[in-house]
């Protein structure tokens, strides 16, 4: 929803902005590749001739802001569903409205973090949904989606303010 997070994405696309290599690394060990510099820049390169629109979405009033596009083959929502909620069927209500963007046999690419009731923006703390690994993975099922990868990464320490980040890859069903 936010332009700057848009444009951060497009400084990304553009060769520039955050250096991404930390995660790229950890999603090809994860899928079991060798990884190695080369490895990195090949997935780089990848997604960057992949990617054909951004566009912006309030997913919790399901409203495109910018697209005539309807239906996506990959729609990917980094750390912000748990964030924007602050119940568990809210959250829900966000992954529904997630799924509409989605084409059959299309592809969810969803973070998050789970056992966090908040989290903070400097000193500031916001209300978050409290999310496990059954309630993600029981939302997607209902919502007819087949998990491909889940994976989690525990929090180095309870200072941190939830147990775990989960990443996963989903595919839609007809």
């Amino acid at each position: 929803y936010s332009q700057n997070n848009l444009d951060e994405v497009k400084k990304w696309l553009e060769g520039g902005g955050f250096d991404w290599d930390k995660y790229i690394r950890m999603a090809l060990e994860s899928e079991g590749v060798d990884v190695n510099d080369e490895a990195i820049q090949s997935r780089k390169a990848t997604i960057r001739s992949k990617v054909t629109k951004l566009s912006r979405y309030d997913v919790i009033n399901n409203t495109l802001l910018d697209t005539g596009v309807t239906e996506y083959d990959l729609v990917s929502n980094v750390f912000s569903t748990d964030a924007i909620t602050h119940s568990v069927d809210a959250w829900k209500d966000v992954l529904t409205n997630l799924s509409k963007l989605i084409k059959n046999h299309g592809r969810l690419i969803l973070v998050g973090v789970t056992g966090s009731n908040a989290w903070m923006m400097g000193s500031q703390s916001f209300k978050a949904t409290n999310l496990s690994d059954d309630i993600v993975k029981l939302t997607l099922d209902e919502l007819g989606f087949d998990i491909k990868l889940y994976d989690t990464i525990p929090a180095e320490t309870d200072s941190h303010g939830y147990k775990a980040v989960f990443y996963l890859s989903a595919q839609k069903r007809d």
